[in-house]
């Protein structure tokens, strides 16, 4: 017995195990076993040394992850090392440590590597979850990416990118702090730094581009495609901005649509639409206006009712209203319609323009036309344009000559000057509706040659009154004539 002893304590010291009850120690440091382990492993740091050990499991050559004939009859979590590349995908295999799972052997490097991984199978590798939960990632411990399913169906990537949604749904963020403070809002779409990162409980909203929609909290079905674009609009409904800068500065203003680079860009107000770089750029408060041109309506800044259709399709003032402009390089002023730059040399249609005239909507009608007390005094003349003058009094077109810029020069036109018309009309006490008065001190003299009709009549009407009298006075001195002839053949 004493022999068996003495062997026993030899091997123990050679051998460094230590034995404690249900616990195996092998180690070099003589400390006593891990107490929560069966096997305790320690050799110290020192692997050079030759108490320095590893574990070296079986190695083995598996022919694929179902292979049962390698290792016959496996147990569930046994572990070997796999030294073999063989089999098919998706039950391939390449060397590394594998252990089995009861039905197939799993690869270890199934937790990704922060390396790269190798060997992958699509459909078979992923990174998620399988059952239904929501996946999530973190930088710095923060929330940087979020797929759910079924509860709230929001997707988000992004460094706090709809970190404080809750209960909003539909959501999707994709971009720094895209839809940041998001709780109730729900269908909003953000893509890109900072766009939505204000909202709050505003829904079926769409962002795209750095700052897009910035302010927005409350607001509801907006567009903003581009850098800044809808940056500012905090309550604002329904408004599309397309363009770096488009509707920047919009804060409550409803409905508007913007589309080119900072059109709109000041608008504080509702019911605009421009399309084109800078169009209606400066309009603040002014509404319901259109804007159709790269920098048409620059000037408007509080007028509405306006169309503006051209490059640099412009009124005279800032506040005009109520105007239509068709035309590039064109302006007009406030109730009036334009209509082509000073080159054009024909406007044309299947029929003469037509003027309402019904009874029904005229008030004191009076016949007092002035027929040819006033037209006697009026002097036709020929006469040629000069379009660069006019350009220079209408701030007009003042872009490089183009092919036909100068033709209507070349054209002899008859017609009357409008200054001579207006003293004409003032002489014969006639207010006379067929001169455009200037509204500005650059603005031009117009005639509406259409007006001179009414008073052409009533001057035919004076001198038929007058050849009718005539004739008259003339078959009366006839008659006198005949008589008097008679008497002297009588006598």
């Amino acid at each position: 017995m004493k022999i068996i002893k003495l062997l026993s304590a030899f091997v123990a010291i050679v051998l460094n195990i230590s034995v404690q009850s249900q616990n195996i120690g092998i180690n070099s440091t003589g400390a006593t076993p891990t107490a929560s382990s069966i096997l305790d492993l320690n050799t110290g740091n020192n692997f050079a040394s030759p108490s320095g050990k590893g574990l070296m499991p079986p190695n083995v050559a598996l022919t694929s992850t179902t292979d049962v004939t390698t290792v016959t009859n496996p147990t569930t979590s046994l572990l070997v090392y796999n030294t073999a590349t063989a089999g098919a995908t998706p039950n391939n295999v390449i060397p590394g440590y594998y252990y089995w799972t009861g039905t197939q052997w799993q690869a270890f490097m199934s937790s990704w590597s922060l390396t790269g991984n190798a060997g992958t199978t699509v459909g078979t590798n992923f990174l998620g979850t399988t059952d239904a939960q929501p996946f999530m990632i973190k930088v710095n411990n923060t929330r940087s990416g979020y797929v759910d399913y079924g509860s709230t169906e929001n997707t988000s990537f992004g460094y706090q990118a709809l970190s404080i949604n809750s209960p909003g749904t539909q959501n999707a963020g994709f971009g720094y702090k895209a839809l940041f403070l998001n709780s109730n809002g729900l269908d909003n779409t953000a893509i890109g730094a900072y766009t939505l990162p204000s909202n709050t409980s505003g829904n079926s909203n769409t962002a795209t581009g750095s700052y897009a929609l910035f302010k927005n909290t409350l607001g509801d079905y907006n567009t903003a495609l581009g850098a800044e674009a809808l940056t500012s609009n905090s309550n604002g409904l329904g408004n599309t901005a397309t363009g770096n800068e488009a509707l920047q500065s919009n804060i409550l203003g409803n409905y508007n649509t913007a589309t080119g680079n900072a059109a709109l860009e000041n608008c504080v107000t509702s019911s605009n639409a421009a399309f084109g770089n800078y169009a209606g750029f400066h309009t603040t408060t002014g509404d319901h206006n259109t804007f159709i041109g790269d920098s048409a309506g620059l000037t408007n800044t509080t007028g509405y009712n306006n169309i503006y259709i051209g490059y640099n399709a412009d009124n005279v003032t800032t506040t005009v209203s109520n105007c239509i402009i068709i035309g590039n390089n064109l302006t007009t002023a406030a109730n009036s319609v334009s209509l082509g730059n000073s080159s054009i040399t024909s406007i044309k249609g299947q029929v003469a323009f037509s003027t309402y005239s019904d009874a029904r909507i005229k008030d004191n009608v009076t016949e007092n036309v002035v027929g040819l007390a006033f037209i006697k005094k009026l002097h036709p003349v020929t006469y040629h344009y000069n379009i660069d003058k006019e350009n220079a009094l209408l701030g007009g077109d003042k872009s490089k000559n183009y092919e036909g810029k100068y033709n209507i020069e070349k054209i002899s036109m008859s017609g009357f000057i409008a200054q001579e018309v207006e003293q004409a009309a003032k002489a014969a006490n006639y207010d006379f509706s067929g001169i455009d008065y200037p509204q500005t001190a650059n603005g031009l003299y117009g005639l509406r040659y259409a007006d001179f009709v009414v008073p052409l009549v009533k001057a035919i009407q004076e001198q038929q009154t007058q050849i009718e009298n005539q004739n008259k006075k003339i078959e009366q001195l006839t008659l006198e004539l005949l008589r008097i002839k008679k008497k002297l053949g009588e006598e």
